[in-house]
């Protein structure tokens, strides 16, 4: 994909940091403005549209999002066990809105080097590989 900004071809580089720059700006309205988490932060959930300006990246599946604080399902039914934060596997009930920046950096590491994570990303990991 040939990414464009204002009209300017975007490099990889400047591609990841517009995704990072506009979903961490999602998460902070989430998180501030609503007192949502997401919980289920990855590249399949972030969907794009070009618009007069260039590429709009967009958070979506809000179907595990839940209100912060408030009780939370320490169970929930992600399946995506690369993308939960460390906390999610020794304490699940603490479930905040910093477990959703750490799911977006992996997402932006995804992207500088998705071939690695998506072989070495099979199956639930174990505590040392996290």
């Amino acid at each position: 994909m040939i990414a464009a900004v204002h009209g300017k071809r975007l490099g990889r580089d400047e591609l990841i940091k517009l995704v990072g720059k506009q979903i961490l700006s999602a998460l902070g309205y989430c998180h501030g403005e609503h007192g949502i988490i997401h919980r289920d932060v990855k590249p399949d959930n972030i969907l794009w549209k070009w618009t007069g300006n260039g590429l709009c990246f967009v958070l979506s599946d809000f179907g595990l999002a839940r209100d912060y604080p408030g009780k939370l399902n320490p169970n929930f039914a992600a399946d995506d066990y690369y993308w939960w934060p460390p906390e999610y596997y020794t304490k699940p009930s603490r479930q905040e809105p910093k477990s959703d920046l750490w799911m977006l950096g992996l997402t932006l590491l995804w992207m500088v080097d998705a071939n690695k994570l998506r072989t070495e990303g099979k199956g639930k990991p174990t505590m040392s590989e996290i």
